[in-house]
């Protein structure tokens, strides 16, 4: 069960119920337990490799924006240092 915390701590309640009751119907259907299990693991283990794509992907994103704001930044502060200059 600490699974299903974790997935309502990460996904909104909505995707987490559908996950649930299809895994539920899936167990009502076939009555394998196992098969539902296996499911569920398969599914638990999807959302992660999505959850570690996604967490690469900002943060190789952030690391590019931040990178670029700090490039665009440097010239600013240079104008600055210059329009001082002019009047004085």
């Amino acid at each position: 069960m600490g699974h299903e915390d974790g997935l309502s701590r990460l996904f909104p309640p909505s995707v987490v119920k559908a996950l649930m009751t299809d895994l539920l119907n899936a167990g009502s259907q076939e009555s394998v337990p196992d098969q539902v299990m296996e499911r569920r693991v398969e599914i638990n283990d999807l959302l992660r490799l999505r959850l570690l794509q996604t967490v690469v992907t900002f943060k190789s994103e952030r690391r590019q924006w931040t990178g670029r704001r700090l490039k665009r930044a440097k010239p600013r502060r240079w104008q600055m240092k210059n329009e001082s200059k002019t009047p004085g």
